[in-house]
Order: structure tokens, then sequence, then C-alpha cells
């Protein structure tokens, strides 16, 4: 199997001018250790988090039972197994398939349907969507989240219902639920949490007197899955989506989506409601081009605000699709974002809550080269600050894999779902692949920062402290950023950001350190904001911002 594997390292980033204050050449390299630690004091911190080597693949296994087949939900069992919700095609039609895996990815049984009992009669189904499982231990049940078409005979046409299937360890499945009433609201079911008093779903909903409006949909049902109440929520004249929902410390809910101005551009949408599903407060996130959202998980972080991972368009990042890290405070208003991806399109299906060696952090899943035909599944750990402390590419040559859905299991390792084909594709099979965890390194922080907050850089040449200004100033047509990197598992690249989007990256080597340069020119006069961002072999990173006014 081929696999590219790039984990933390624990340095901050020398931003700098050329020549320094300090000298060049060997009186540079001679006062290295002590630039150190002169610029850590300035800076006040040291990084201590761990080193992380980055999980190996431990298996890869498809599932080939018809035309198009692919997986989505996962949920681990408590004897170490999964069980897995997709689809399967067949003449053409998409049935539901949900599996039973044991620890090893091999088969115990598998459910599918060509027809759904209602109100006493049979229904033959057209299509499906199994997004999602959650396990219910109160009764050791598995729900899952699905969209069934059936064909009603006296309209001649298909329809669309949402239903939440349970089925227990042995494959006996039920109907616990249809998110529907056909005389007023129907609803598409994307991902659901449990409650206090019963099961949030969200997904796509319509009012039966409005098809062709759809909007975001948020239903409660108690532990039966009897619906207790739901509601719609349009942002515009377009269609709203809600992939992902969050059950809050102040029992609310957090609910993100996209929303849809026309057939080409959107924007990522976050709506807060209360315990009753009254809307309390929406946001977009976006830019010029498209940015959506389709994690069935998002959360709440530790200072009370969220965070979501989204599939940034060409506004941000590399410019052509990005994993999207949006963080805001309590109120959704913006606090920071972050891009990782690659000069290809990258799309981003999902992020879950991980901890690796004492880090609580955030795994996000990539499909580099989506589109392409060389596409393939790209994990990257995080922090809660969305520094990188490992990223994993797996990239097996018999096969393509795009990951759809991933989590963590109860011994560190990472199960991920999906399919190895995209539509409209003749054939696909399904696809789990299972990671080891990570093993952690010595840490080794070797880093300086500059250019700093209160100096001025004249004419591209010298740097002077400035006190009266907490911004960096430059007074040049053109200015030379430079990043000195050192890191034990050796360094990848370097990469430079204006007002977070991507603009180079270089890995040119002098010295002990690694001396990444950038030549910045033809910017007008204003203040910008610079970020270097560092990746070692594992695919960790480090990264320093800085505000810059430049002065002409």
């Amino acid at each position: 199997m081929k696999k590219k594997i790039i984990g933390i390292f624990v340095c901050t980033l020398l931003i700098a001018t050329v020549p320094s204050i300090l000298g060049a050449g060997s009186e540079e390299k001679h006062n290295v250790q002590n630039t150190i630690e002169m610029q850590n004091d300035y800076i006040g911190h040291r990084n201590t988090a761990p080193l992380l080597q980055t999980p190996e693949v431990d298996w890869i296994q498809t599932y080939d039972y018809g035309e198009f087949d692919m997986f989505r939900g996962v949920c681990e069992t408590p004897d170490g197994g999964f069980i897995v919700s997709g689809s399967t095609e067949r003449s053409n039609i998409i049935y539901p398939l949900v599996m039973k895996l044991d620890s090893g990815g091999n088969e115990v049984w598998n459910w599918t349907a060509d027809q759904v009992f209602y109100d006493g009669e049979w229904y033959n189904i057209t299509d499906s969507q199994l997004q999602f499982v959650h396990y219910y231990a109160d009764e050791d049940i598995y729900i899952v989240c699905t969209m069934l078409a059936v064909y009603y005979p006296d309209s001649g046409k298909d329809e669309y219902i949402g239903v939440l299937l349970k089925f227990n360890d042995m494959g006996f499945v039920d109907v616990m639920t249809y998110l529907f009433d056909l005389d007023v609201w129907d609803m598409i079911p994307y991902a659901m949490c449990e409650t206090t008093n019963g099961f949030m779903i969200t997904g796509v909903g319509l009012e039966i007197s409005d098809p062709a409006n759809l909007k975001a949909a948020l239903v409660k049902t108690d532990f039966s899955g009897v619906v207790q109440w739901y509601k719609l929520y349009d942002y515009d004249a377009g269609d709203d989506e809600t992939y992902g929902i969050c059950h809050t410390s102040d029992d609310c809910y957090i609910l993100g989506g996209t929303i849809h101005y026309n057939t080409i551009y959107q924007d990522y949408w976050l709506i807060k409601t209360d315990a009753d599903g009254n809307h309390l407060w929406n946001k977009t996130f976006g830019g010029p081009e498209s940015n959506q959202g389709f994690s069935p998980y998002l959360f709440e972080t530790t200072d009370g605000g969220y965070i979501s991972g989204t599939w940034g368009g060409s506004s941000y990042g590399m410019g052509m699709g990005d994993l999207w890290i949006i963080k805001t405070d309590a109120d959704g208003t913006m606090e920071w974002n972050e891009t990782f991806g690659s000069p290809i399109n990258d799309a981003t299906w999902c992020m879950n809550a991980a901890t690796e060696h004492g880090v609580n952090g955030y795994v996000f899943l990539l499909t580099e080269g989506f589109s392409a035909p060389s596409f393939h599944t790209r994990v990257i750990f995080t922090d809660e600050n969305a520094n990188a402390f490992w990223s994993v590419e797996i990239d097996d040559p018999s096969i393509h894999e795009m990951g759809q859905q991933i989590a963590q299991t109860s011994d560190g390792e990472y199960i991920i779902t999906g399919r190895t084909a995209m539509y409209p594709s003749i054939a696909s099979d399904a696809m789990i692949i299972k990671l080891s965890p990570s093993s952690e390194l010595p840490a080794q922080p070797t880093m300086k920062a500059r250019p700093r907050s209160g100096w001025i850089y004249l004419f591209d040449i010298i740097g002077l402290p400035f006190p009266l200004t907490t911004d960096a100033l430059i007074y040049s047509d053109d200015f030379t950023f430079k990043a000195k990197v050192a890191d034990a598992s050796g360094v990848d690249k370097v990469e430079f950001f204006i007002d977070g989007i991507y603009i180079n990256d270089t890995n040119i080597t002098q010295g002990l350190f690694k001396t990444y340069n950038f030549l910045w020119t033809g910017a007008e006069k204003g203040t910008y904001n610079v970020k270097i961002r560092a990746y070692n072999m594992y695919g960790g990173t480090c990264k320093e911002e800085v505000k810059v006014k430049k002065l002409m």
C-alpha cells in the first residue's frame, strides 16, 4: 500500500528581514542559541505539547454488493465491531444497506430492503440515503437516519420520506418513526443527538404546500421515536440545509449547514436554537466563492464558543477547495479561521472530537483531488486552536479512497467509512479504513519569531524597535519574509498567507536551520494579516501571525 505520512513539531517561527540585526553569516549562526532564548522570552511561551508520529493504516476493506455501493454512517459496537450504514445500487435503483462488521472489518450480517411498509401498504423503494448511526445505550440499539424515496401509485411519482430505523446487534430491524406528516411537512434526516428526554434530528425539510423551497429542519422525538415537534428555518429564497448538530451546555442547539444563494454560490450557516427549537440567532460564513458544511458533527469549545470543519471554496487557503476550520464565540461571531489543503480541489466531509496522548482536539476528514481521477483520503488531527499534530494521506494504488465519516474508537484508533468512486461512475465499492493509534515522540522546541509587533522595517534592510505601535510597520516597496525552522523529524515545507489567502511556499535550505524566504511585492499601502505556517515530516504544524502595516 502506498501511504505518504507527513505529526506535531513544537516550535515558533522566525519571520525576518534580510539581513538580521544580529548580523549575517557565521555571526548569526554562532549566536543562534542565544537568539532562540531571547526570542522565546519575547514571545512569552514555549509549546511543550507532545510530538506525535502519524497513525498507520491497519487495514482497508471494500464491499461489492451491486453497481454503486457506499458507506456513510458508522458507530462502534460494545464488542469492538462496527455498525455501518450506506446504500447499494441494483438496476439503477439505490437501496438502503446496513452492515455489522467485526473488529477486523469482516462482515457479520447485512440488511437491505426494496420495499417499505407504511399505513397498511407496501411501497417500492426507488432511492435511499442512510446518513448517520447513533448508539442508544439504554436500549442497546442502533438508530439509523435514512431518507427513502418510494413510489406512490396514486400520484404516479416518487415521494421522499424521512425514517429512523432501529437495529440491535444481531441485525433485527424495525421502524422507529417516520419523520413526516404528508399533509404538512416532510424531512430528510442527516444527523441526530441524544438529549435528556429524547432525540434531536436535523436535516432538510419542506412544507408540503411549498415543496420547491427546501429549508433547514429540526425535529424532536421522545425515546420511543414519537415526534414531539418540528421546526423549519429559512434563510433566503434558495435551498437551505443543515447537516450537523451540537447539544450545548446551556441546553440549546447549534445546527451547521449550507445556504444556497443559487445553483453556484453557497455559504456555511450556523443556527442556534433554544431547547424548544425556537430560533435565537444565525450567522453565515463565506466569501466570493462557494463554502459549504457537510459534517454531522460540530462542537462547543471550552471557552463557550463553537468550532466547525467546513468545505471552503476558492475564497480562502490554496484557492481551489480546502478544509476551512471556523471558530466562533458564544454569539456566533468568528474569532479565527484556518485552512488546510493542497493546490488541487479538496473536499471536506466530516470532523469529529478526538483525544491524542492527553491532547483534546479534533480529527478532520478530507478528499484530496475531489473530482479528479486520482482522488484519495487525508486525515488531520489538530488541537482546539487548529494546530495540526499529524496528517496522514491514504492512497492505495489499487483503489480510490473517498472517506465520508470518521470516528475515534474506544482504543484510540480511527474508523473511516466511504466509497471508492464518485458519481456518476457506474461502479463503486463501499469502503472501511482502520487507522492505528498515533505514537508519541520526544518534543524539541526550537523556534523564534520575527517580524515582531512594535518594530519598523526600513527599505527591506533593517528592523528597529518602534514601541509606539502594536503592529509591524514596513517602509518599503518590497519586503522579504524569512522563516527559520528546525525540527527533530525534519521540515517538510513552509507556507505563506496574506489575509488568509495562500501566497507561496518555499524550502531553501541554509545552515543549521532551514530558511524559507518569500519576497512580498506589489502590495498597496494598508494593513495586512501575515501568517507563516511550517510543517514537519509528520504533518504537524506551527504558525505565527502578525498584523503588518505597509507604509509605502
